[in-house]
């Protein structure tokens, strides 16, 4: 039997919908044991105690071809992350990324898994059934988590990025992605000799084997990349992934299908 915790957040826009779980869900948790830890607006002081990265900035931007125009430009010019709260929700965004990647700051670290779930998803009886078969067919990986369903690399994902700029030319969607800094981003992982360009995932269900709680300067790292490049966790993920030998298994499913949920963007 596995102790288990389950991880959301919902910071920031009220009219966001709140993890949701059924009445058999919830017993089933009762009886099994699960704990689930919400952090919502109440929990923002806590929260931002971890807010600033442990990985100084110069770190993350070694190697870049712009990387002293870059410091200037953190530095000098209103950042998205340091707008507290952003008009356009960008800083909540990144204060749900600590529980969500640097969850072991705030959980107790006595869990054998922790299940980190985007708060649109409603979960519905019989899901803990399946996400134990998973652990139970998956149990040496770090991280369990979906393979991206529409998209195989992180150079797709730019390029689409690339495409709803130039076809939503609205301030909300270019104040939320810097497409100058992301290409940067994307260019310095592509340069990598030792990264290859061919998994996307998803991310909206996490499953982090404790064995990830040995391996945390991945999450601190991951974490920075989000803090000091841009809050699309899913573009430094398999890089990060590659650089710090994560072992990950992405399920091939339709995550806003998933069995026994319902996602908001799968509604």
């Amino acid at each position: 039997m596995f102790k288990i915790a389950i991880i959301t957040a919902q910071i920031g826009n009220s009219d966001c919908q709140e993890l949701t779980f059924s009445t058999e869900c919830v017993n089933d948790f009762k009886k099994y044991g699960i704990d689930v830890f919400r952090f919502n607006n109440n929990n923002l002081d806590e929260l931002k105690t971890y807010f600033e990265p442990t990985i100084p900035k110069e770190q993350i931007f070694k190697g870049t071809k712009f990387y002293k125009l870059r410091n200037w430009f953190t530095d000098n010019l209103i950042y998205k992350q340091k707008i507290c709260p952003s008009k356009d929700d960008n800083y909540s965004r990144l204060i749900a990324k600590i529980p969500k990647i640097t969850f072991y700051k705030l959980v107790p670290q006595n869990y054998d898994y922790y299940i980190w779930l985007d708060s649109k998803f409603i979960i519905y009886n019989h899901w803990l059934d399946y996400v134990l078969w998973l652990i139970n067919k998956y149990p040496d990986n770090d991280i369990i988590t979906s393979s991206h369903s529409e998209r195989k690399t992180i150079q797709q994902e730019l390029d689409l990025m690339n495409e709803q700029i130039l076809k939503y030319k609205t301030k909300s969607f270019l104040t939320k992605y810097n497409l100058l800094e992301i290409d940067q981003q994307v260019k310095l992982y592509l340069k990598s000799p030792k990264f290859i360009d061919d998994k996307l995932y998803e991310l909206t269900m996490i499953i982090y084997s404790s064995k990830i709680l040995g391996k945390t300067d991945f999450l601190d790292e991951w974490y920075a990349h989000n803090f000091f490049f841009s809050i699309q966790d899913q573009l430094s993920f398999p890089y990060l992934c590659k650089k710090y030998n994560i072992d990950v298994i992405g399920i091939k499913q339709d995550v806003f299908n998933m069995p026994f949920t319902k996602h908001e963007y799968g509604l």
